[in-house]
């Protein structure tokens, strides 16, 4: 989506039954998101039964916020970058796809204080997934799914 322009993704998007984002630096992806116009995009989309299918930073740009990237330190947010997001009217703001809950992916027992630290200053649900997990929604059903990974295969 970097470099794309809302026209053309208006026209190429909905030609697809399902789309993959990948993992990376949620913050930079967010940016991206928001300069192209897919952040506007895709909820219609996925209410017409688009299936929205996120890795990592994809994950938590699904959700209410993307302020859970803080959580491990692992992603530049872009300080003084052309994507800084903090100096943005959306800030840390996710998709939303989900409406009532955010996502904490890679987690493992060495992040549960964290992340049971973390989930206070929150007015919502995380659902933590580890490697080995995805959370699959269909309609209103919501459910945890256990996935090869690749150490499996």
């Amino acid at each position: 989506i970097k470099g794309k322009l809302k026209h053309q993704l208006q026209e190429t998007l909905p030609r697809y039954d399902a789309l993959y984002l990948e993992y990376g630096n949620t913050f930079y992806l967010r940016y991206h998101m928001h300069q192209s116009g897919f952040d506007e995009l895709i909820a219609p989309l996925v209410d017409s039964g688009v299936v929205y299918i996120g890795s990592s930073a994809s994950t938590i740009c699904a959700g209410i916020t993307i302020s859970i990237a803080f959580w491990k330190g692992w992603d530049n947010p872009g300080v003084g970058a052309e994507w800084d997001l903090s100096v943005t009217e959306e800030k840390f703001t996710g998709l939303g796809l989900v409406p009532d809950l955010s996502f904490f992916p890679h987690f493992s027992p060495k992040w549960k204080t964290i992340v049971d630290a973390k989930v206070k200053e929150l007015d919502h649900p995380v659902i933590v997934l580890s490697d080995a997990e995805a959370y699959v929604i269909n309609g209103n059903e919501r459910k945890r799914i256990e996935v090869p990974v690749e150490d499996d295969l």
